[in-house]
């Protein structure tokens, strides 16, 4: 097989209908005919000599060899935008780009004011951070669509290599008229009694409310789902229902509104980690490398449980 015939295009048409499950979407989402979207897929199995996708009447799906194709084609990618934006980073004089996945926890903790400190002494990198749920991390960083990411210690860490960097603990957010806003603190089989405002399914924090609920074999009554810890806080301080948070987050949100900040009695809520997970087979360059290293030094000697 002469692997000069591949060519971006082609794999970027066939990442996109793996991912679509369809031609026509992809076709779409590409703005190209979907003739010409099945003709490079043709192309594509002429070339590596398999076939690539199977074909049924809900869509397509890669076979075991497509599947292989995609996770190359997402690294080649990814690959090559970085090599783009090292190019167009020496065009204005930025020396270097780190990219970094980071779930709410980290945004809304401890990175701002990490961050602010690690770009005063590197004023030539560029920093890219995309906030996104801890399980979306780990696929991007193993993709090679970032550098690093940081993501609850209770996610898979896949093939990442890992390091504690950030443990908080986690407390309950109330409305200060709530029946439990007087306590001191609170046990989570007291907290299960009442409504709680959680966050959308596949959010770390929700696996660790389900597990924990699951464990007492007592119901975790949601009245309200939303996306973001501030959208939270919110809807608790309107009475609908209590809150689960890091302490540093619930902190700095909690502030302008009538919350009450209490914490849970419970040993898994005592030491909430948070990992800095990399790649091991993949060199990265001179600033990640040094970003990441002083990630590790924030929270020496820890162990991953």
């Amino acid at each position: 097989m002469n692997s000069d015939r591949f060519d971006l295009t082609s794999l970027r048409l066939f990442a996109a209908v793996v991912e679509s499950g369809s031609l026509t979407a992809a076709a779409r989402l590409c703005a190209l005919s979907v003739p010409a979207v099945s003709k490079r897929i043709r192309e594509l199995e002429a070339l590596v000599g398999v076939q690539l996708l199977t074909r049924s009447k809900t869509g397509v799906a890669p076979s075991p060899a497509g599947t292989t194709l995609y996770q190359h084609a997402l690294q080649v990618g990814a690959e090559v935008a970085q090599m783009s934006l090292a190019m167009s980073d020496y065009r204005r004089n930025i020396q270097a780009h780190v990219r970094v996945c980071a779930n709410t926890s980290a945004v809304s903790g401890f990175l701002p004011r990490f961050l602010s400190r690690y770009l005063r002494n590197c004023p030539e990198v560029k920093f890219d951070l995309e906030e996104v749920n801890s399980e979306p991390i780990v696929r991007a960083v193993e993709a090679g669509k970032a550098d690093m990411g940081i993501f609850a210690a209770n996610v898979s860490a896949g093939s990442l290599r890992t390091a504690v960097c950030d443990v908080d603990s986690l407390v309950l957010v109330a409305p200060r008229g709530h029946p439990l806003a007087r306590r001191a603190s609170v046990r989570w089989a007291d907290a299960l009694k009442h409504d709680f405002v959680g966050f959308n399914r596949g959010s770390a924090f929700m696996r660790l409310m389900d597990a924990e609920s699951a464990r007492l074999d007592l119901p975790l009554k949601l009245r309200v789902q939303v996306k973001s810890f501030d959208a939270m806080c919110q809807m608790v301080s309107m009475g609908m229902g209590l809150g689960l948070l890091s302490l540093n987050s619930a902190s700095v949100l909690g502030r302008a509104l009538p919350l009450r900040l209490l914490p849970l009695d419970e040993p898994w809520a005592r030491e909430r980690k948070l990992l800095v997970g990399w790649r091991g087979d993949v060199q990265l360059g001179s600033q990640a490398r040094l970003f990441l290293e002083k990630l590790k030094e924030r929270v020496p000697d820890v162990a991953v449980d």
